[in-house]
């Protein structure tokens, strides 16, 4: 009567009819270029079963498949599995199609063939390669068994190489290759390289946008969300029939919105239209960890589809990221003057505190500096917010009173025909001083043959070409003037776009401050002693171009305002 051993059947006599108890291991993978109707998983399993039948001292065990599972590493569910049965002594004897099945890692395919599975007693079997540690011990210490692996591990390189350059060209040509896209967003079921709005939850996007803008905090947000019942990105994205899966394993029922989703909807320029793409890569083909790439690196197409939000407000967004902002416990707000407020001596932000009297409650804020370091270090600096906001207010409409005049006195000069009349001469000078550098250049490439032929002596050559040399230098000088000159008159004909008369001026009658106008006009707001403040303003640049445009038309801004 035949009964079982630890290794497999033996007769009545005690003959080992089957030693050996096999795990067969399939693997398929199209990274590494598996396209082959002969790796199919169907094939492989059809293979190594027929050939094991023939095998009177194997038993069939189990089978161990890893189906989309690269080669270039042995962190496979299925091979992991494997282990654990030979390691349990369940199993002593592993078959597989070829060695590129069993992995395309040269050194870590070698360490498991002459170390690891001699140490642990365990039979190998490659079909295709005619390899039977076993049957055959001499073929594994050929030169044939390393040359083969380094072969597979070349060609899963190239592969490798090859796919990543057909990725980076389709980013470079403005096609969308990511496996998802971005909450907001669907694939072009007609071009899966372009994006459409999801418009079932693009205004989730917008209010995200308007509520961060409003003062809510991230945090906020999210807990606003779960409130209302709306899915997470996550969940979303499972409710559409994707095939989605949370890279934490830990977390167990519905993924919740939290900070770090709204943050990414908050940062992602997706949502005002741009395409960035190749802000992640892997080490290498081997190593599948994932790298930050530098951001001059990235792959941008801006305007590449239709934005969720528009980019003035996705702008203003970013510029809230930038700055030091702090919500208030009680609401879970920004504050108005959040971010802005820094102290002119020493840098350092102001730290917000609430002060009760019983005529009523107020904000100040003082230096952190002298607050949490030292008051060695800094001075106090403080001063009420009230007062911040009501100096802050007074001094944008006055910026907007200039730029309401600038731009009026701009539309005058448009229409006034001197201006035309000055920019039309400027051309013709201009054109008039160019003709002449070419002449006095062709007069002075003559002097040389003059000079060969003893039309000019040795020092009349000389002296004539310096001379035209430092004419033509001087009249270069003078082109050079001039084409400034143009550009400025050309400038003052396209003014109407400069930012800051287009910003402020949309401001006019202002009488109230919010935390959306701090974000459009103001910079950072600096406190100095005895309650003084000084406004940075954004647009500080288009001021100035202002100021030039304005004296070269013999205008002084102090007289425009």
């Amino acid at each position: 009567m035949a009964r079982k051993s630890k290794y497999g059947v033996t007769d009545a006599e005690g003959n080992v009819v089957k030693k050996w108890m096999a795990g067969l291991y399939i693997r398929l993978s199209r990274e590494d270029g598996d396209k082959d109707e002969s790796d199919s998983v169907s094939n492989q399993r059809m293979l190594l079963r027929e050939y094991s039948a023939k095998l009177p001292d194997v038993e069939v065990a189990d089978y161990f498949i890893d189906d989309g599972w690269t080669g270039t590493n042995f962190e496979r569910p299925g091979f992991i599995r494997l282990m654990e049965q030979i390691k349990a002594g369940s199993l002593n004897c592993v078959i597989v199609k070829d060695l590129s099945r069993f992995g395309r890692n040269y050194i870590e395919v070698g360490n498991y063939l002459e170390q690891i599975f001699p140490f642990m007693g365990v039979r190998f079997i490659s079909i295709a390669d005619s390899l039977d540690s076993y049957g055959n011990p001499g073929q594994m210490n050929t030169i044939l068994v390393p040359f083969k692996n380094l072969i597979n591990d070349e060609y899963c390189r190239d592969i490798s190489n090859k796919v990543r350059s057909s990725l980076d060209s389709r980013r470079r040509s403005g096609k969308f290759i990511g496996s998802f896209s971005a909450y907001g967003y669907v694939k072009d079921p007609d071009n899966k390289g372009e994006l459409l709005v999801d418009e079932t939850v693009a205004p989730i996007v917008k209010n995200i946008y308007e509520w961060f803008l409003d003062g809510l905090g991230a945090i906020t947000i999210a807990k606003k969300l779960n409130n209302m019942g709306i899915p997470s990105p996550s969940e979303y994205k499972k409710m559409c029939g994707l095939h989605y899966k949370v890279s934490d394993s830990s977390v167990k029922g519905p993924v919740m919105w939290g900070y770090s989703a709204v943050k990414r909807i908050l940062q992602n320029r997706m949502y005002c239209g741009d395409l960035v793409q190749g802000v992640m890569r892997v080490t290498s083909y081997k190593v599948k960890k994932l790298q930050r790439v530098p951001e001059d690196e990235w792959m941008v197409c801006e305007n590449h589809h239709e934005g969720i939000v528009d980019r003035e407000t996705f702008d203003k967004v970013q510029r809230i990221f930038d700055t030091d902002t702090r919500m208030t416990q009680e609401q879970g707000r920004i504050t108005m003057l959040g971010g802005f407020m820094r102290c002119a001596d020493c840098g350092r932000a102001m730290n917000r505190h609430k002060n009760v009297h019983s005529y009523g409650t107020y904000h100040y804020f003082v230096c952190s500096t002298y607050k949490k370091v030292s008051k060695n270090v800094c001075s106090r600096h403080s001063i009420r917010a009230d007062y911040v906001e009501n100096a802050v207010l007074e001094a944008i409409q006055a910026q907007v009173a200039m730029a309401v005049k600038i731009d009026e006195v701009f539309q005058e000069l448009e229409k006034n025909e001197k201006t035309k009349t000055n920019t039309v001469m400027l051309d013709g000078v201009l054109a008039g001083k160019e003709r002449e550098i070419e002449k006095l250049s062709r007069i002075k490439e003559d002097l040389y043959m003059d000079w060969k032929s003893n039309i000019l002596s040795k020092e009349e050559f000389i002296s004539m070409k310096q001379r035209y040399t430092e004419d033509i230098e001087r009249m270069q000088d003078e082109v050079l003037t001039l084409r400034e000159e143009i550009k400025k008159q050309s400038d003052m004909k396209n003014f109407r776009c400069n930012n800051f008369v287009e910003s402020f001026k949309k401001h006019q009658n202002i009488e109230y401050l919010t935390r959306e106008v701090l974000l459009e006009l103001v910079d950072t707001i600096y406190v100095h002693e005895g309650k003084k403040i000084t406004i940075k303003f954004r647009f500080r640049d288009e001021l100035q171009r202002c100021r030039e445009l304005l004296e070269l038309n013999d205008l002084d801004l102090a007289h425009v305002i």
